[in-house]
């Protein structure tokens, strides 16, 4: 997360710097951390089958562990965002692909959102709670900010002298 974003923001433009940043981040995790829910005490995850449907649905209802619902996601989305990136700054894939793959991880990424927020009681700590969801507002300030390189500046991020094709969409 922020692998190819943030960089780009701070050398190109004057947006933000990393400090603005920073304090806007603690400010965050501050108010979400005021409004976490105390770690449900009572829980405890009923043992099951793995299932997906069982695990989408429990992850949907909040009835889920915070870190099975929190990690695989984050890993896979992470994972995903940095290929569509270097897929696309390698020139093999199109920019209206990178715009096309980024649409479809966006319904996935609002079921993790939900998943994370319901779930976030289901923990030892307050703090780990607070913590994913603040990593839930992380990823969407991604998605904004890589719409904001999408809009403004594509020339620096994709390669657009190899893009012959779809050589418009870089301006």
């Amino acid at each position: 997360m922020f692998v190819n974003t943030l960089p780009l923001i701070f050398l190109y433009t004057t947006l933000a710097s990393p400090e603005e940043l920073l304090v806007i981040a603690l400010g965050m995790f501050s108010v979400i951390y005021v409004s976490a829910p105390e770690p449900d005490t009572d829980w405890r995850q009923k043992p099951h089958a793995f299932s997906f449907r069982v695990y989408l649905l429990r992850g949907w209802t909040g009835n889920m562990a915070l870190w099975k619902i929190f990690w695989p996601y984050f890993l896979l989305l992470n994972g995903a965002l940095l290929l569509f990136d270097n897929l696309v700054k390698n020139s093999l894939i199109s920019v209206s692909s990178w715009d096309t793959l980024h649409f479809v991880m966006i319904s996935p990424t609002l079921w993790w959102a939900m998943a994370i927020w319901r779930c976030s009681d289901k923990t030892q700590r307050r703090l780990w709670g607070a913590a994913a969801r603040l990593m839930v507002a992380g990823v969407f300030f991604e998605y904004l900010l890589k719409l904001w390189i999408r809009i403004k500046i594509p020339q620096i991020f994709f390669n657009c002298q190899d893009h012959l094709l779809d050589f418009v969409t870089c301006f």
